[in-house]
């Protein structure tokens, strides 16, 4: 489980509609965890279950991570790859919500 710590800012941002390349730069909170998963993206399980208290920024950490892992041009820092490009055809469809491979799901209260 990748355990967010406690907000220190305001998220601002409603429902996921943000998509970001790498949360970590908005909300520094993130870094050591966006460090800690982003640095070796081959040894990541099937499945990750993000965890934390209210207001720390997990679905923008998950939407960042998801966008990653789809990237076909990630930028990579000390050979990890830890921001998505953003203008390959998968960002792109990331971005516009209509990748064929990601799909958000959520309970009926959301």
């Amino acid at each position: 489980m990748t355990d967010i710590g406690e907000n220190t800012g305001d998220t601002a941002t409603a429902g996921g509609a943000k998509h970001l390349a790498n949360p970590a730069a908005d909300f520094p909170w993130l870094q050591s965890a966006w460090s800690r998963t982003a640095a070796d993206l081959d040894a990541l399980h099937h499945g990750l279950l993000v965890g934390g208290v209210d207001g720390v920024a997990k679905r923008e950490f998950a939407l960042g991570l998801a966008q990653l892992l789809l990237c076909s041009q990630a930028n990579r820092v000390n050979g990890a790859s830890n921001t998505a490009c953003g203008q390959c055809q998968n960002c792109v469809l990331f971005a516009a919500a209509s990748h064929p491979d990601f799909h958000v799901l959520t309970t009926e209260l959301e």
